[in-house]
């Protein structure tokens, strides 16, 4: 739902709603995957939200819990979002260190 709002009908609002809900379930059933999934939407959302600083936490976060999780290739798609995020904010130094560290990830794959 969180990526529903965000993606087809732009509604922060609502997304961030369902996101704690998401987040809520997540937790409840035990699933890491599934709280990093809330996490990736919900640095979406931030983007979305012209929080691209929030957005980053949101995905390194993520990347984290896909780690624990034991799923290689979201820890790549949650760094590259969170690279993405990064340069948007110009911090490109670190744009640039989470670039590598997505590629190694997936190089390891």
């Amino acid at each position: 739902m969180c990526w529903v709002h965000i993606a087809r009908h732009t509604n922060i609002p609502m997304a961030k709603r369902w996101h704690h809900e998401a987040l809520r379930a997540a937790r409840e059933c035990g699933s890491l995957a599934e709280r990093a999934w809330a996490h990736c939407y919900r640095a979406g959302i931030a983007n979305r939200d012209g929080a691209q600083a929030d957005g980053v936490v949101h995905a390194r976060q993520a990347a984290e819990l896909f780690r624990e999780a034991g799923r290689p290739m979201d820890v790549v798609i949650a760094l590259s979002f969170s690279r993405v995020l990064l340069q948007r904010q110009g911090r490109f130094e670190e744009a640039v260190e989470t670039h590598r560290a997505c590629v190694e990830q997936e190089r390891a794959l």
